[in-house]
């Protein structure tokens, strides 16, 4: 929507590597019922302030990660969210619990690395 003439200039030239079949993939993606179930508690526990929509969705299976960042593209497509936060509790065979989450933004202005660090503080 914004691109430049060096941007279409760019499209033009990466044209030509392009593999049909495997964007066809990438954009008709197949979703588990895991994935579909973890994105319905995601809706489901949303919290919507202002222009961000905030999910927490519990524990999750480590083999589940992936539909973190899958449940918050979907929680970015709701009208007036310029900004999905989803994380959950990763539990692995180890009993190891980690917190994960996706930060998934539409904002130009947002930069996701510095948002995170300025709500929890810098990793030293």
């Amino acid at each position: 929507m914004r691109a430049k003439a060096e941007d279409f200039h760019a499209a033009s030239f990466l044209s030509r590597f392009k593999d049909g079949d495997l964007l066809g993939q990438i954009m008709s993606q197949v979703r588990s019922r895991q994935t579909m179930e973890i994105i319905h508690r995601a809706l489901g526990n949303r919290l919507i302030v202002e222009n961000f929509s905030i999910s927490g969705i519990g524990y999750l299976r480590a083999e589940d990660r992936d539909a973190i960042p899958q449940a918050a593209d979907f929680l970015l497509t709701e009208d007036n969210v310029h900004t999905a936060i989803v994380y959950g509790i990763l539990t692995g065979d180890d009993r190891e619990e980690a917190l994960i989450g996706s930060v998934r933004t539409s904002k130009i202005t947002l930069n996701p690395d510095d948002f995170i660090k300025g709500a929890f503080g810098k990793k030293q």
